[in-house]
């Protein structure tokens, strides 16, 4: 069960993929939107109603609170906004999950509590799947502590922020995930403890990145397994004509994508980025994204040496460009890394600054620069280090390299087989 935006479904789809392949029985709950990445791999969809996280995000209500996206307390006016739509997601949830041996699903704040309450109802256990690593740990902050996770804190503070995160988690969503418990399912309500205690991997998890880019920690339980990034098999998709003419016109250009982020000011976003490259003398795609970055410019698709595009497929862009500058996204930043291509992020919020800091310490690319402080001065000078510096070149070709040896989907299906023989279920299901 997943929700969210292209980059939280597609492992998901890549991940039930390989488990058909292996023989299970598998049903996707999610947004009918992706129905196309399931499709003819095996993979029952289970739509899914409630607006999505681009409705949300396009909504004027959503839009109105842009800012609380910054600030933890200004989120609980989300609230209210937010909780049709997640009881239309606990029914449809526990109608998909009735019936299952296990169900896989991250515990994130929102997204995840349907699945929590829906295996419990159920009565099915439940292995986490993280696409970023949630379970606590003394080796680095809890990504989703926004800039605290841009560094390591000390063994203890790190852990200690898991703890702050879990409890705030617990606290933003309790009233409203005790209604729909009790509404929808039936369930009795938890008490704070017991909201905390249920993001815990109870019956363990599967934590979806590359240990090439984030060594396991040796404090995590043996139940909770690094399996590498969930990517689904190699293929050539082809890309818009405008957008091959441009790669083929000259030098490789530097991408900039904020993929699904929203932005107050996608027109100040744009000239900021698009003088900064000329600053740098660096051939630009702008990707327009959910912000609409470059929507009204000029010239909107392309012009010498920038080009504004629309969605495209990580696959066949990624491996044509010079760099790429994102969101810091988890999905994003292991392509880009996947393609051995020097990156850079700009986050805003929660992981994406985790992933920043991974970027840099890792060799593939500078520091991060915060969307709140990009300026044409800064953001020129790390177009022209993605373009030239030698050694962002090498580190991210090198884990290029070791990613693309990695098969996470096959060592997470090894993985969640194990886990489940551990609560009773078979290792295989046995042929009809």
């Amino acid at each position: 069960m997943t929700f969210g935006s292209r980059g939280d479904a597609e492992p998901y789809a890549a991940l039930g993929q390989r488990l058909a392949a292996a023989g299970h029985h598998v049903r996707l709950v999610t947004h009918a939107m992706f129905a196309g990445l399931v499709e003819g791999t095996g993979v029952e969809l289970w739509p899914a109603r409630g607006r999505s996280i681009r409705d949300l995000i396009d909504s004027p209500e959503i839009q109105a609170l842009l800012d609380g996206i910054r600030n933890p307390l200004r989120l609980r006016q989300l609230v209210p906004l937010v909780e049709p739509d997640l009881a239309a997601l606990y029914e449809d949830t526990y109608a998909g999950v009735r019936g299952a041996d296990v169900v896989v699903a991250s515990p994130s704040t929102f997204t995840g509590l349907p699945a929590l309450d829906a295996a419990e109802a159920a009565r099915v256990p439940l292995v986490q799947s993280q696409l970023q690593p949630l379970t606590a740990t003394g080796a680095f902050p809890a990504p989703s502590a926004g800039w605290l996770a841009a560094r390591s804190l000390g063994r203890p503070a790190n852990r200690a922020t898991f703890a702050v995160d879990e409890l705030a988690a617990a606290l933003l969503t309790r009233s409203m995930a005790n209604r729909c418990r009790r509404r929808v399912l039936g369930l009795d309500p938890l008490s704070v403890a017991g909201m905390r205690e249920r993001l815990r991997p109870i019956h363990g998890a599967l934590v979806a990145v590359s240990p090439h880019v984030i060594p396991r920690p040796p404090d995590w339980p043996d139940s909770v397994r690094l399996t590498g990034w969930w990517w689904r098999p190699p293929v050539a998709p082809a890309l818009p004509a405008e957008v091959d003419d441009f790669l083929a016109a000259g030098d490789p250009p530097v991408l900039f994508s904020l993929g699904s982020m929203p932005v107050k000011d996608p027109r100040q976003v744009t000239e900021t980025v698009t003088a900064a490259a000329r600053d740098a003398g660096v051939r630009l795609i702008l990707q327009q994204g959910w912000s609409g970055l470059g929507t009204g410019e000029p010239a909107p698709t392309g012009s010498g040496d920038l080009l504004i595009a629309g969605d495209l497929p990580h696959d066949a862009v990624f491996p044509r460009v010079r760099a790429v500058v994102h969101h810091g996204g988890a999905g994003t930043t292991g392509r880009a890394l996947l393609h051995g291509r020097p990156s850079m992020a700009v986050p805003s919020f929660s992981d994406q600054f985790f992933w920043g800091h991974r970027i840099a310490e890792s060799g593939a690319g500078p520091a991060a620069l915060p969307l709140a402080r990009l300026s044409r001065p800064a953001l020129a000078e790390r177009f022209l280090a993605l373009a030239t510096h030698p050694g962002y070149r090498t580190g991210a070709s090198g884990i290029g390299a070791r990613l693309q040896a990695e098969d996470g989907c096959g060592r997470a299906v090894e993985a969640l087989e194990e886990l489940t023989r551990s609560v009773g279920l078979p290792a295989r299901p046995v042929p009809s």
